[in-house]
């Protein structure tokens, strides 16, 4: 239930829209079946002052529920849209005479006598709707099974982007002593969440144990499929180059996603050290890594690109960066010894470039990974290069291949 349990004015948001919906329902059934009672009921409302006046509130606790509950529920866009709507026709009820809102609810009401069939059949949707999408957040089981896995527990939240124009699904996992503590914890961000955030987020806890590596809040960034027609990975991770195809080009409004929505929500809802923020991508997803360190070098303190690809646009990673306005910034770029072998050359090709170059803003370590492989190295690749990213020294020396640690 998307850690709904945990609180309370979502369970009670949840519950005033619960009882919304069934008040629609009602209402609707009044209307097709009890044309007369469904107009008493609707006239009663502005009757006298004391009427308007709950009413009005109700309808500003109906409003706020909406809004407040629509991260937990399928329908966020609609959920948020009906909670403002409801706000906004309310407010300026409550600065009018209500002698006013009565003589229009009878007017009203009177006008629409005749449409009330439907009035009754939009009711009863709409009703419908709202419950609906309540319960299927409820008995969705995605969220629950995270209770039960300790090294997991954190948070959820599904997340409607303006700027890639999509929802993702945000898993959080907290320190374990994270509602005892007053620290701010480093921030570690997923790409591919769907697959990396259960691998990565429970093996960072036990980094902490063998190898003190420091606690941190780990956010997974996940679509929800891997299906392509809702994963849009292959879009979202590459730039708009001249050899890009069609599915590909996403990576800056990507990149303002994380930027401008995310990352402040993130910083918004819980204790993030904001001056230590890492990224991290395998394959695709390191080649967006790469991409945020060529094109905004200060969004993150530290990035690990696993295995990343290099098209399209490679040449852009072979020319300067803009320059950064810290000097503590990291960038880890592991490479599987039996990579695929297209890969392993690009990274190889790469090195060789960067091996002596002076103008990079960021630190750089490249780190073969011995006997490693494409995908099922990622958690090797996050060891060795999480651990250089806190142990590092603020002045490194020249850039170098290191095979293992």
């Amino acid at each position: 239930m998307a850690q709904i349990t945990n609180d309370m004015t979502a369970l009670l948001a949840l519950l005033l829209v619960s009882l919304t919906g069934g008040y629609l329902v009602v209402l609707g059934v009044l209307a097709l079946f009890r044309p007369r009672q469904a107009q008493s009921f609707l006239l009663g409302f502005a009757s006298s002052a004391r009427l308007h006046y709950l009413e009005m509130v109700i309808r500003l606790l109906v409003g706020l529920a909406f809004i407040h509950s629509a991260e937990y529920v399928v329908s966020t866009a609609a959920f948020t849209g009906f909670g403002w709507l409801l706000l906004l026709t309310s407010l300026p009820l409550l600065l009018l005479p209500w002698q006013w809102h009565r003589r229009f609810a009878t007017q009203a009401v009177n006008a629409c006598r005749r449409y009330l069939v439907l009035i009754g059949v939009s009711a009863l949707v709409l009703g419908v709707a709202i419950l609906l999408a309540v319960l299927k957040n409820i008995s969705a089981p995605a969220g629950a099974p995270l209770s039960f896995l300790p090294a997991l527990q954190g948070d959820y939240f599904k997340f409607d982007s303006a700027e890639v124009a999509r929802p993702f699904h945000i898993y959080v996992r907290l320190p374990a002593d994270y509602d005892s503590a007053t620290t701010r914890y480093p921030v570690v961000y997923l790409l591919d969440g769907d697959s990396l955030f259960p691998i990565l987020a429970a093996n960072h806890l036990f980094l902490t144990y063998d190898e003190g590596l420091p606690e941190a809040i780990i956010v997974g960034i996940a679509y929800g499929a891997f299906d392509s027609s809702i994963n849009k990975r292959s879009y979202d991770f590459s730039a708009p180059t001249a050899d890009a195809s069609a599915e590909q080009g996403g990576a800056p409004a990507f990149q303002r996603f994380l930027a401008l929505e995310l990352m402040p929500e993130v910083a918004r809802r819980y204790r993030i050290d904001s001056s230590k923020q890492i990224l991290f991508g395998q394959s695709r997803g390191g080649y967006f890594v790469l991409y945020s360190a060529f094109t905004q070098p200060d969004l993150f303190w530290g990035r690990i690109a696993s295995n990343p690809t290099f098209e399209p646009g490679a040449a852009m990673f072979f020319s300067a960066p803009p320059s950064a306005t810290r000097s503590d910034l990291g960038l880890v770029v592991t490479s599987g010894a039996r990579d695929w072998p297209k890969l392993r050359q690009a990274a190889l090709n790469w090195q060789q470039h960067w091996q002596t170059e002076t103008r990079a803003p960021w630190q750089l370590r490249v780190i073969t990974i011995d006997k490693g492989t494409h995908a099922a190295s990622s958690p090797e690749s996050y060891r060795q290069a999480m651990l250089w990213l806190f142990n590092r020294t603020e002045v490194e020396a020249p850039p170098r291949n290191d095979k293992g640690q």
